[in-house]
This record gives C-alpha cells, sequence and structure tokens, in this order.
C-alpha cells in the first residue's frame, strides 16, 4: 500500500511539475508588433516603350528582417508570426499621374511564395498606396518564421516612359517569441 501511495503522489507531482513548467514557459512569451520594409527604386526607360507608348518594369528587392533590432534578438526563438498588413506606397514619382497595367506582385523566400497578385489597373501618384488583401499572408507568415529574408517582386506596364518612381514595401506584422 506504502509503495502505491509513494506512486500516486509521484504521479500528480509530476503532473503538476510539466503543467506548471509550460505555464511558466508560456507566461514568459515576448509579444512585439513590427514593421519589414524596403524602398524599391523603378525605372521606366523611354527605350522599354511598345506599341501603346507606355513602358514596362520588373524590379525585385529582399528585405533583411535582421535590420529589426527586436526581431533579430528573437530570430531563433520565434513561435508565431501575424501579418498584419502589407502595403505599397509611392513615395517619390518624376512624373503623375501614371497609369500602372498589369501589375503582378509576388512575396517570397527560397519554395515559400505567396500566390502572384495581380492588378489590372491603377493610378499611381506620389502618396498614393495600396494594401494586399488578407488571403495572401498565410505564406508569409512562414516566410517570417524563417527568419532569413523576403523577398519582394513587382512588374508590369506603365502608361507613361520615360518615368521613375519609388515603392515603400511595408510588412506590419504581430511577433510572438520566447527566450527559453
Amino acid at each position: 500500500m506504502n509503495l502505491k501511495n509513494i506512486a500516486i503522489a509521484f504521479f500528480v507531482l509530476a503532473t503538476f511539475t510539466y503543467t506548471g513548467c509550460n505555464k511558466i514557459k508560456e507566461a514568459l512569451d515576448v509579444t512585439f508588433n513590427t514593421s519589414f520594409s524596403t524602398n524599391m527604386n523603378f525605372d521606366v526607360p523611354a527605350a522599354s516603350r511598345d506599341i501603346n507608348e507606355g513602358g514596362t518594369f520588373n524590379q525585385t528587392a529582399t528585405i533583411d528582417m535582421t535590420t529589426v533590432t527586436q526581431f533579430n534578438d528573437y530570430k531563433d526563438k520565434l513561435k508565431s508570426a501575424t501579418v498584419k498588413s502589407i502595403t505599397f506606397t509611392v513615395t517619390s514619382i518624376s512624373e503623375e499621374p501614371v497609369t500602372l497595367t498589369d501589375v503582378e506582385i509576388s512575396i517570397y523566400y527560397g519554395d515559400l511564395a505567396m500566390p502572384v497578385y495581380t492588378i489590372t489597373s491603377m493610378e499611381i501618384t506620389n502618396g498614393s498606396s495600396f494594401t494586399l488583401p488578407e488571403a495572401q499572408f498565410d505564406v508569409v507568415n512562414q516566410i517570417i518564421l524563417n527568419a532569413v529574408g523576403i523577398t519582394v517582386g513587382v512588374s508590369g506596364s506603365s502608361s507613361v516612359a520615360p518615368v521613375q518612381f519609388t515603392y515603400k514595401t511595408e510588412i506590419d506584422a504581430e511577433i510572438v517569441a520566447n527566450p527559453l
């Protein structure tokens, strides 16, 4: 009987210890909001003109997530990433307005890639912006958890050539990490 009581006591103690340790570990979770961004400079030269008198553009840029100090501090201890928004803002343009057509946006790293997002037509001016729909974010969450980098690609056609413009790409996310 004494051995049975000791076994029960050990089982109860082990259960409370395991449950308690998990609660303590969860209590140490660090949650923070951060932004990953890059500027993409587009130069649509006159030589890219086609029969429609516009020009074409194609640009990629890789966001170095380790430049965000808090993210860099926890990059090896990430538990989850939740993208809140992905926004593209025109921060400079040499001539306005410009109509962009057949714009294709891709966000990827390695084998992980969100589906290409297409915009049939949009007018841009300095300060104009657009945000991708949330349905595109699941893959980007996984890319952030890999803590390597995020590549952004934008291509399409412009109603004007030559023209230069800069898009600031900003990915806002909530990160959960645990220092243990």
